[in-house]
């Protein structure tokens, strides 16, 4: 479960860093590391439109990929309540 979590942020990250690479060579600076900001900066409009058709996407897979690792962080905690090990180290 764990090495799954670590996959999706690495997925994450590596969209969010596409994103603002693109954005970038166009002289354009997104703030931030979350996506929210991303998504947040598109819907402002001061995104090219020759680049609308690809930071969009890539905002959108972040997007959905930071769920995912919501609802993992989620499952790893209800599965530690399980062992008194993990206890100690809350």
């Amino acid at each position: 479960m764990l090495r799954l979590r670590r996959t999706l942020v690495n997925n994450r990250t590596a969209c969010l860093n596409a994103a603002r690479g693109l954005l970038r060579s166009f002289g354009y600076r997104v703030p931030g590391q979350q996506p929210e900001r991303l998504a947040r900066t598109l819907t402002t409009g001061k995104v090219p439109e020759d680049l609308y058709g690809l930071v969009p996407q890539l905002a959108t897979t972040a997007l959905d990929l930071d769920e995912k690792v919501r609802a993992l962080d989620d499952e790893v905690l209800a599965a530690g309540r399980a062992f008194p090990e993990v206890k100690r180290f809350q």
